[in-house]
């Protein structure tokens, strides 16, 4: 029994939306609002008004704000 709960926990944590590695995205005035974008730091999105419209962010993720 405790296998295929281990095994449960594992394929879950697979299947989840990168529960255990958050990512960093940006926001600056050179950004584009683009669901084509990544919101990388070489492609950042404009307005954070666009972003949290998008529903991009997750459990722990970042987002930064530049100039």
């Amino acid at each position: 029994m405790k296998k295929i709960a281990l095994v449960f926990v594992v394929v879950m944590s697979f299947l989840a939306r990168d529960p255990l590695y958050p990512k960093e995205y940006f926001v600056s005035e050179q950004g584009v609002d683009d669901a084509g974008r990544d919101g990388s730091l070489e492609q950042p999105w404009r307005q954070l008004r666009w972003v949290l419209g998008q529903e991009v962010l997750g459990s722990g993720d970042t987002l930064t704000a530049g100039p």
